[in-house]
């Protein structure tokens, strides 16, 4: 179940990677109205008839998935975001990638908090696999820069508990500097 923005983001990078993008792009801006998160990927992308079908609970290509008879992410982040009046906008082509965009009004009392960033971002970093992903974070006028191979890189990958540690200590301290609470 979806309780947080980070769980929305984590299963949309979640989708990236499993449709073999090898670079992801990612977006967080928190402003005192609103949390804007951009997703955008150079993997395998939908087409027109699959684009139009993405937000359909009971709708799944099958590609990814198997035996999932239903795919649940994109709608349910759809409903979300229509219930507290937020926006949602998905654009992808096969063959080069998908974009997703959307945001929350903090106003909204229904609004979900945004959750542990960090922990998120860890876990998104460490999911298998030989992609990119750059996550820049926008807060208070401030904004920091996490790139997955460089990180990657200076705490020695993400198989160990020592490096998953080290990689999220860092990935804590950047976010207590933004100002951010760490859900």
């Amino acid at each position: 179940m979806h309780f947080a923005v980070t769980d929305f983001l984590q299963d949309i990078v979640q989708n990236s990677v499993e449709a073999g993008a090898g670079m992801i792009m990612v977006d967080i801006v928190e402003t005192p109205a609103e949390y804007l998160i951009y997703v955008a990927d150079d993997g395998h992308g939908m087409s027109r008839e699959v684009l139009r079908r993405a937000l359909d609970p009971f709708y799944t290509d099958g590609r990814k998935h198997k035996k999932r008879k239903v795919g649940l992410g994109l709608a349910f982040l759809n409903q979300a975001v229509k219930a507290v009046d937020g926006d949602f906008e998905i654009d992808s082509r096969a063959g080069e990638g998908t974009t997703v965009r959307f945001s929350f009004p903090k106003s909204h009392i229904d609004c979900p908090p945004l959750g542990n960033l960090p922990e998120t971002l860890l876990w998104m970093f460490a999911y298998p696999g030989g992609y990119e992903l750059n996550v820049t974070r926008e807060l208070n006028g401030k904004k920091y820069t996490a790139l997955r191979g460089e990180l990657a890189e200076a705490v020695g990958g993400w198989t160990d508990a020592r490096s998953l540690k080290l990689a999220g200590e860092y990935l804590a301290g950047l976010e207590n500097a933004a100002g951010g609470d760490n859900g």
